[in-house]
């Protein structure tokens, strides 16, 4: 998942395993832009695509409108977000209102370096009954229609 971030920063996150109840995630951010022609490749092998031509680092929106013609796979989706940050120890606590697409949701994410402190603090907010999604398919759902998207949360278009 791509994220252009206060419209400055790129990062680009990755679900790896899961760690039940919790997802892994990791990132990496890249430097503001203009992008160099280094952070331009890094950033196109992360997306698993060809190379991007170089102006398109110019700006975000010389990126997206490249990513537009070389990456129809990839879906750029408006994101508005309002948060509100709790910290106790090394866990964090993030609440989210969250628009795409016409719809808000609030959303929940528990994140710290350490799953066993993670577990200890949904078991203490008792919301481990609480069905754990993922913010990447959420997304996709909202922002395209039923038929185009399958079980898995991917874009048959793409």
């Amino acid at each position: 998942m791509a994220k252009l971030r206060d419209g400055t920063r790129l990062e680009i996150k990755r679900r790896g395993h899961n760690c039940e109840p919790l997802q892994v995630w990791t990132h990496q951010t890249y430097p503001e832009f203009p992008l160099s022609r280094r952070a331009l490749r890094a950033f196109a092998d992360e997306l698993g695509g060809d190379l991007l031509p170089p102006d398109a680092g110019l700006t975000p929106a010389h990126l997206v409108a490249e990513l537009s013609a070389s990456a129809p796979a990839v879906l750029p989706i408006a994101v508005r977000k309002s948060r509100l940050l709790f910290s106790k120890g090394s866990c964090r606590a993030e609440i989210c209102h969250v628009a795409v697409s016409g719809q808000t949701r609030l959303t929940l994410a528990i994140e710290g370096p350490d799953p066993n402190v993670a577990i200890t603090t949904i078991e203490a907010l008792r919301i481990g009954h609480l069905p754990n999604r993922s913010y990447g398919e959420m997304l996709i759902h909202r922002a395209l229609p039923a038929e185009h998207v399958t079980a898995s949360g991917q874009d048959r278009a793409g």
